[in-house]
């Protein structure tokens, strides 16, 4: 496990309400992992310029910082509903003319497979590649 990783594990912990777990994250999270659910706080999305607005100066960082942590929280737990969110608005714009049309123009042929229909795609795909590197004689670093 990586540094970072590790980490993040040893500072997370349990915690156990009415006998339900949830896992409390260090980066401002609460995770529900029997509903794939994630509640976050302290988010600060444009509190430097609407301090601005006020003649109060603060680093312009805050959205970016916000948008990166909430990057994280959502590439570790895979909240359903920001998957499903994002699996629907993707589906949507495959589906616009113009954007298939971009798309196949650069070589792509988009065919708007949902998660589940992805998944076990990717998985003989993976399988199929690391036949090949194994007959290839290909090792990893």
């Amino acid at each position: 496990m990586k540094l970072a990783a590790q980490r993040v594990a040893a500072a997370q912990g349990d915690i156990v309400i009415a006998g339900v777990s949830f896992v409390a994250d260090p980066d401002g999270a609460l995770y529900w992992p029997e509903h794939g659910l994630l509640a976050v706080a302290d988010l600060h999305l444009e509190k430097g310029s609407s301090f601005a607005a006020r003649g109060q100066l603060l680093p312009p960082y805050d959205t970016a910082v916000t948008l990166a942590r909430l990057a994280r929280l959502i590439a570790r737990y895979a909240p359903r509903a920001v998957l499903a969110r994002l699996e629907s608005e993707v589906r949507a714009a495959i589906a616009l003319p113009a954007v298939r049309d971009r798309l196949q123009k650069l070589g792509l042929h988009p065919v708007g497979d949902s998660a589940a229909e992805f998944t076990p795609f990717v998985a003989t795909a993976i399988k199929r590649m690391s036949e090949a590197a194994r007959v290839a004689g290909i090792e990893p670093e």
